[in-house]
């Protein structure tokens, strides 16, 4: 196996990850660490529709964390989304 599909692995990891998340502050981050990945997999593999789709997806990711952040007190960050039990 090449570094390049670890890589590719890794991407895909932090997407589960995100999909396994309560809490939607921790959802963006995986996301963003997904998109950074797939980015770089996608570079180094050649798979250009991989790359141009995690670039789009990388800054809306921003953006809506940075809205979470801006408009959530501290001490609710890490608050669980409702209707969503633990796994």
């Amino acid at each position: 196996m090449r570094g390049v599909d670890l890589l590719g692995f890794a991407a895909a990891a932090a997407v589960l990850v995100g999909f396994s998340m309560n809490s939607i502050l921790n959802l963006r981050m995986a996301a963003l660490a997904s998109n950074v990945l797939f980015v770089l997999y996608g570079f180094l593999a050649h798979i250009y529709p991989v790359v141009i789709l995690h670039v789009i997806l990388l800054p809306i990711n921003l953006q809506k964390l940075y809205r979470i952040r801006a408009s959530t007190p501290h001490v609710d960050r890490f608050a669980e989304v409702p209707g969503i039990s633990e796994m």
